[in-house]
């Protein structure tokens, strides 16, 4: 019995530990991005409520979908951003279209080269890159870089080259989020979970700590039901450990 209690109790552990971890969105406009080659926060072409272009915004940037209302954007190769966080998983998300960059992702010393290429001529928020699985204790740097042009585009012509991000969004453990951080709800049609699924971009503000994702449901919120979840989880477990001590 007393293996079985022992077996038990670490389950119990695990789980809580499972519950630990939560997703950091930092926005484009956070202090903590450092940013070069002109790249920086831009602004995003507002329309009225039929859907048309109010005037007078020049060289802002057109969004159809809307999903965020925040990028940073760079039209020199050396446009880039970097990154400093303590956490297991890093995600990037950008404004990706048809004259997308290659870029140069450079994780903790270790280069990957991404293409953000996308058939549409239409800018759309998605996740560029992403990696899980690293050192929760450790602190890891994270950069973008553009490249060059994406071996998939069909256009030539064009010479300026669409830096863009949106956000970076980490997962720590709870205990170890950062105070200077704009949101703790990553902008998400789906919630993501706290494992390696990548967070993809919807219509989502994150400029306080009530951010709600498309769904209308908060993080804070889901975390509440796993809370409760895990509460008579532990309940359960607590139950059957005393009980086969007993016996």
């Amino acid at each position: 019995m007393y293996a079985v209690s022992t077996t038990l109790a670490f389950f119990l552990l695990c789980a809580q530990l499972t519950f630990a971890q939560k997703n950091i969105t930092v926005v484009d406009t956070d202090p903590s991005i450092h940013y070069s080659g002109g790249a920086g926060d831009a602004t995003i072409c507002k329309v009225d409520a039929s859907g048309n272009f109010i005037s007078g915004q020049a060289g802002c940037y057109s969004v159809p979908d809307k999903c965020t209302d925040s990028v940073a954007m760079g039209q020199s190769k050396d446009s880039g951003a970097s990154f400093t966080f303590k956490g297991s998983a890093i995600y990037i998300n950008s404004l990706l279209f048809s004259l997308s960059p290659l870029y140069t992702v450079t994780l903790d010393g270790t280069a990957v080269d991404v293409d953000g290429f996308r058939t549409s001529k239409a800018f759309s928020c998605e996740t560029l890159f992403s990696r899980t699985g690293l050192d929760p204790t450790s602190e890891h740097t994270i950069s973008l870089a553009i490249k060059g042009v994406s071996p998939n585009s069909t256009d030539t012509s064009d010479g300026i080259f669409d830096f863009s991000l949106i956000n970076f969004i980490y997962t720590t453990e709870d205990s170890a989020t950062s105070s200077n951080t704009s949101s703790n709800t990553p902008p998400a049609s789906s919630t993501p979970t706290n494992t390696s699924s990548a967070p993809a971009t919807s219509n989502t503000t994150t400029t306080s700590n009530d951010t709600k994702s498309s769904s209308g449901t908060s993080l804070d919120a889901i975390s509440g039901l796993r809370s409760m979840d895990l509460g008579f989880l532990s309940v359960v477990i607590l139950t059957l450990v005393f009980g086969a001590d007993l016996l």
